[in-house]
């Protein structure tokens, strides 16, 4: 990762050429150079547990897909997974997919499993449910299977017939390859250093990536009828019926051996749709890692940009040589910023310059006090560089003119205005209920329906009652953005201590 030394790295070189002690020196900006790394890392993480819990989101979603049984609706919700739950999976999954260590992964992915497996099993249950989970998933005879293979499970491990079911579930949703462990995939889909091991499969995996959406049919294609291929096929299928055989062991009393042989009998089609997947899964890995790391990236040069507004701050309050005076918690300033900048209303939370008004703000509170003078000439700066962004972000459209009232316009609305007559109740109800940029909109809605005159008189007030609102926002937004952030921990106190 390209990292971008913050300005006051500079001045310690030349403090330290002035005399001063160079290893106090050292201290304080090696200690701003690991806030913004240690920043960069926690938003990474929090990026990947946004992702991890969009997947398991879209999971659920999947298995409730046949939302109008309420039957199945009922059936699977006394084992679907709450809020906290859920936010606890993403977490786990999202710390293990940082650290990259693939038995992390696995555990985390495994986790998943079981409790997607216990959703989907509870509805397997019945047979009528099956049917409707089946058409939800668009994978009958992998419901089908699933279902047989517990149907064996009886005195078996239940945690891992659920998580047989729920890896089953993973797989049949690409989207959820975050939790696909695809390095430890042993045999012919060997996955090392970031290629598949066998260098044929490595190439049908980037044609998949070049031929996009027709990837997986093209490739699908060459499998089936090029003989070059043949030995995937052949040398993937026992490994597909060893695994199966394996989670079928672990999940269910040992079945017969016809049982064993029809449960693991693996066909062509089964072995190319199990390749396509793999590649399915660690695109979305790839992609979710790049995403990740790009996250990471833009976090470091925002998290730079506050530290630089500090050091600027420091700089003019204490002088040249404030680092062997002072040390904040780096990593705590930077967070608040970051905060506020999020919740201003105004300003874009990844607008280096954005970034930089509400650091320089801060900075100056910080380092002068809210009483001073530094501070309020750059409080005034602030405000009116907000308000010099309000034209390009959308106020509310500039006060109309109300419409030509006609005895003509008065008669245009038919005999049927029952529209129009119910766009104005709701115009009504949505006044008293604060929402004015509703009620505008279904003002003017009623109005084109029919333009009677008292209707058309209610256009402007209720403008002018939305822009107040608006204004009154942008307000509260501006004490939010100017917080009292005279927190102890934020100084240490003097460096070296």
């Amino acid at each position: 990762m390209n990292r971008r030394i913050p300005a006051i790295l500079a001045a310690g070189l030349l403090l330290g050429s002035q005399g001063l002690g160079v290893a106090q020196t050292t201290t304080v900006t090696e200690d701003m150079k690991a806030a913004v790394i240690a920043y960069a890392e926690a938003q990474k993480t929090a990026f990947v547990k946004d992702q991890s819990k969009a997947a398991i989101i879209s999971l659920y979603k999947k298995l409730y897909g046949s939302g109008a049984n309420k039957t199945l609706v009922r059936t699977l919700g006394t084992v679907a997974l709450n809020a906290d739950e859920i936010n606890t999976l993403a977490e786990n999954a999202a710390n293990a997919i940082v650290s990259g260590a693939p038995e992390s992964v696995m555990a985390a992915s495994s986790q998943v499993a079981i409790a997607l497996g216990q959703t989907l099993t509870k509805g397997i249950e019945d047979p009528k449910l099956r049917r409707q989970l089946a058409g939800a998933l668009g994978k009958v005879d992998k419901i089908n299977e699933i279902a047989e293979v517990l149907g064996q499970a009886a005195g078996g491990d239940s945690t891992a017939a659920q998580e047989y079911a729920g890896r089953a579930l993973i797989a049949m949703t690409p989207a959820a390859g975050i939790f696909t462990a695809v390095e430890v995939a042993t045999g012919t889909m060997k996955y090392a250093k970031g290629k598949f091991v066998d260098g044929e499969l490595e190439g049908l995996y980037q044609q998949y990536l070049r031929d996009g959406r027709d990837g997986p049919e093209k490739v699908r294609g060459q499998l089936e009828t090029l003989g070059g291929y043949a030995y995937l096929i052949r040398d993937r299928r026992p490994e597909i019926e060893g695994e199966k055989a394996a989670a079928i062991s672990k999940a269910s009393l040992e079945p017969s051996e016809r049982v064993r042989e029809h449960l693991t009998r693996t066909t062509e089609k089964e072995v190319i749709d199990d390749i396509l997947e793999r590649f399915a899964a660690r695109l979305v890995q790839e992609k979710k890692r790049a995403e990740a790391t790009t996250a990471a990236e833009q976090a470091e040069a925002e998290a730079t940009v506050v530290l630089d507004a500090l050091d600027w701050a420091c700089r003019t309050g204490y002088g040249e040589d404030w680092t062997s005076k002072y040390a904040f918690n780096y990593q705590r300033f930077i967070e608040i910023t970051q905060s506020r900048v999020r919740t201003d209303g105004i300003l874009d939370p990844h607008d280096p310059k954005h970034i930089g008004m509400m650091a320089r703000l801060l900075s100056t509170r910080l380092v002068y006090g809210e009483d001073s003078e530094e501070y309020r000439k750059q409080l005034k700066d602030f405000n009116d560089y907000r308000t010099s962004l309000v034209g390009t972000i959308g106020l509310p459209p500039s006060k109309p003119s109300a419409p030509t009232e006609t005895s003509e316009a008065n008669g245009a609305c038919g005999s049927d205005n029952s529209q129009a007559d119910q766009l104005w109740a709701n115009a009504l109800q949505l006044e008293k209920e604060g929402r004015f940029e509703a009620a505008l909109a279904a003002l003017k809605q009623s109005v084109a329906l029919c333009p009677d005159a008292e209707r058309s008189a209610r256009i402007a007030p209720l403008h002018d009652k939305m822009w107040i609102a608006w204004a009154e926002k942008v307000g509260a937004n501006v004490k939010k953005a100017i917080p009292d952030v005279k927190e102890p921990t934020l100084l240490i106190g003097p460096a070296g201590n």
